[in-house]
């Protein structure tokens, strides 16, 4: 069974509160989007293991770099599964400076209890 538009247009839609989360500094917010033992591997291999880690990995981070500006062009998205999702795309970081980092990122989303949540990153 292939996945209905409306998965799509929720993905983006997470993709989308990803960003705003991000831009307004919110490390528990931002956490919350993520699945219970949800990973994040960051550009150098480390890999950030569940919600309270992940807070505080995004608490740690916007102290150290306030007023960053997040963007997310994706290139494309797939459902290998009807309960999967992942997105292919570029981070564009704008730091407080001025300065654009851009980076490759993939998304694997789940979708739990009717919620599509990031469970890799």
């Amino acid at each position: 069974e292939l996945p209905q538009r409306t998965d799509a247009a929720f993905i983006r839609k997470a993709v989308d509160e990803f960003v705003a989360v991000f831009r307004k500094g919110d490390a528990a917010a931002l956490a919350a989007l993520w699945t219970p033992e949800g990973e994040y591997v960051d550009d150098q291999g480390t890999t950030i293991r569940g919600r309270a880690a992940l807070e505080k990995d995004y608490a740690a981070f916007f102290a150290a770099n306030p007023r960053n500006v997040l963007a997310v062009d994706v290139d494309g998205t797939r459902f290998p599964s009807r309960d999967t999702a992942v997105v292919d795309g570029h981070f564009k970081l704008t730091r407080g400076k001025g300065e654009v980092a851009v980076s490759r990122c993939s998304f694997l989303f789940a979708r739990e209890d009717g919620s599509w949540r990031i469970a890799i990153a």
